[in-house]
């Protein structure tokens, strides 16, 4: 995508936002998942306020929305960060599990050598 259709693509988000908030008289109902809303700075100031003046409902927040919003943004790094970590300690995890697992533990099998030899699910009758 180039950067004049990408720049042309937020214009008419931002334009098509503003419209619909300034425009509404009674109510403005927002369908989306907050999780990924939140990610702009934008969407997670509208989130912000709408939760502090009592207008949220479903499930609460997973940011704190009494904190100041960045405007430059960065929480999709933020995100994508936490993420790798809890990666790398569910690898870990798996890991140390199978390394665990993988020491004989004294049955006939590890006697005889033959754990990593493919065996079928169950055996033909």
């Amino acid at each position: 995508m180039t950067s004049s259709t990408h720049w042309a693509l937020w214009r008419t988000h931002v334009v098509s936002t503003v419209l619909a908030v300034t425009r509404a008289q009674a109510l403005l109902i927002v369908v989306g998942d907050p999780s990924v809303l939140s990610l702009d700075p934008l969407w997670r100031s509208f989130m912000n306020y709408v939760f502090i003046n009592g207008g949220w409902t479903g499930a609460e927040p997973d940011w704190d929305p009494r904190t100041g919003v960045r405007n430059e943004g960065g929480y999709d790094q933020e995100l994508r960060e936490l993420a790798i970590a809890d990666m790398n300690e569910y690898t870990q995890r798996l890991e140390s599990f199978a390394r665990a697992n993988a020491v004989g533990n004294g049955t006939e099998n590890d006697e005889q050598g033959d754990e990593n030899v493919d065996r079928p699910w169950r055996e033909v009758e």
